[in-house]
Order: C-alpha cells, then sequence, then structure tokens
C-alpha cells in the first residue's frame, strides 16, 4: 500500500467514525473503534478531551496481543 492508499484509507476510517458516533441512538457512543481484517487490526484512538484529531494506527500483523 502506497502513501495515497494510505491517506484515502486513513480519511474514510476517521469518516466512518464520526459519522457513526453521530448516528448511534445510544447516547455517549464511541463511534467505530475497532475494524478487524484478515491481515490488520485497524483502530482509532482519541485524546479525553477531544483537543487533538483522531489518531489511526495500522496493525499488519495478528496476535499483536500476545506480544504486550
Amino acid at each position: 500500500m502506497d502513501t495515497n492508499d494510505s491517506l484515502r484509507l486513513a480519511s474514510l476510517w476517521h469518516s466512518m467514525h464520526a459519522i457513526s458516533q453521530q448516528l448511534s441512538p445510544t447516547t455517549g457512543c464511541a463511534g467505530i473503534d475497532l475494524l478487524q481484517a484478515d491481515t490488520f487490526d485497524l483502530h482509532c484512538f482519541q485524546s479525553l478531551t477531544d483537543a487533538a484529531p483522531s489518531f489511526e494506527t495500522f496493525i499488519n500483523f495478528k496476535n499483536y496481543e500476545a506480544i504486550f
């Protein structure tokens, strides 16, 4: 995946996260936090104050919990 593909994916992921917060019928919903695929997990992290933008990370391997 090149840089442009990564930027497009991050943009789509952030948009889906923000829209899911607004459309959720549950009060205080944090939106989509995790997308799991066969080859990667896509997480969305936000600051507690929402002063900073969301941070996305791509983890390109599975079973990373065992490492930590």
